[in-house]
């Protein structure tokens, strides 16, 4: 646990701006010298995690997938007020990876930033908002996990969300136009960009849940209510 807090605090601070032109280079040295002490056989997750990186949860088998129901939130009116067990939490943990929550959000250390971090949204959501927000994701969107609309100097028109960086220098802009696979960003150069507008439409997508079935969806919840334990 300790290994993972010293490569990962050498991550964050490879995206820090700062004044000395020497530190990224100091930085990849102390890197470079910490890894090699390491087994190579052990050594990718570090590298990774030093590189201020993190790698995005595979993508589940839904082969055996087919389509449910197009959810409501009324058709849970009768059904919020259950008691979680082990096995609802075990079902609820395979439902987080099918419905693909892992791959744009972070849930007990585990999973993509692309999104808000889910670990305490129980205690920001009841089941019945949290649900709502999870079939709703557009009713109610941060500003800050709004998409963006950019207008270009050729005449395209892109959305997605802009993956922030800490180099506000930087010439161009990374755009993650597919939220289920935020790491394949493009570099749109800020120069090309004519306009650049916020959409009313959350980059999460509706119909997350519509291959899930009723009780799986509850696991779920109660799952996100556990965060993970």
């Amino acid at each position: 646990a300790l290994r993972e807090i010293y490569f990962g605090k050498l991550g964050e601070a490879t995206g820090y701006v700062g004044d000395s032109r020497g530190l990224p280079t100091s930085l990849k040295r102390i890197s470079k010298d910490a890894l090699a002490t390491l087994p190579e056989s052990g050594r990718k997750k570090y590298q990774v995690l030093a590189a201020g990186q993190v790698e995005i949860p595979p993508m589940p088998d839904l082969s055996d997938r087919k389509f449910v129901q197009n959810w409501k939130t009324a058709d849970f009116t009768a059904d919020l007020g259950f008691k979680a067990s082990a096995k609802t939490l075990a079902s609820g943990r395979q439902a987080f990876g099918v419905a693909l929550c892992n791959r744009c959000h972070r849930f007990q250390g585990s999973g993509y930033a692309l999104g808000p971090d889910l670990t305490g949204v129980a205690r920001r959501f009841g089941r019945t908002d949290l649900l709502r927000a999870i079939l709703l994701p557009s009713e109610s969107i941060a500003q800050n996990y709004r998409t963006d609309v950019l207008d270009l100097s050729d005449g395209r028109n892109l959305s997605g969300q802009i993956i922030p960086t800490l180099d506000y220098r930087a010439p161009h802009l990374l755009l993650a136009e597919n939220p289920l696979n935020p790491d394949q960003a493009l570099k749109i150069p800020k120069v090309e960009v004519v306009k650049r507008k916020r959409s009313d439409f959350s980059i999460m997508p509706a119909g997350l849940l519509n291959n899930l079935n009723k009780q799986e969806i509850l696991d779920l919840i109660a799952y996100l209510e556990s965060s993970g334990n």
